[in-house]
């Protein structure tokens, strides 16, 4: 009797592992997706939520996902650059107040001002 509760043990321990790999696997690609997604379409110009347009000239547009307002389950956010350079962060803030930076007027002082909060070149 014992080698049976021993061995159910065992067989309910590995199901609960499998579900929380296969749990943990689907948030990560659906995450990637998104940024795939999101790259796709802020190079195309099909979507961005929100674009900041500096005094000095240039531009960076923004497309994220917030876990708490959809219950996606990940926080995502893709930058891009009017001249083109991508930058993706797991850190993900309400909109657009998430970009105070202060002074930065230009699109190198933006950027300076996102990798120093986490964000990294794609």
């Amino acid at each position: 009797m014992l080698r049976i509760i021993e061995k159910l043990s065992l067989g309910l321990l590995i199901l609960l592992v499998l579900a929380v790999f296969v749990f943990i696997s689907k948030h990560v690609i659906r995450k990637n997706e998104f940024i795939e997604r999101a790259f796709y379409k802020l190079r195309t110009g099909k979507f961005k939520m929100f674009t900041i347009d500096f005094k000095t000239g240039g531009s960076a547009s923004v497309i994220f996902e917030h876990s708490c307002c959809n219950g996606a389950g990940f926080n995502a956010v893709a930058v891009r650059t009017s001249d083109g350079q991508e930058f993706i962060s797991d850190r993900n803030y309400c909109g657009i107040e998430a970009f105070d930076f202060g002074s930065e007027e230009s699109l190198e002082e933006f950027i300076s001002f996102i990798e120093k909060n986490g964000y990294r070149k794609r």
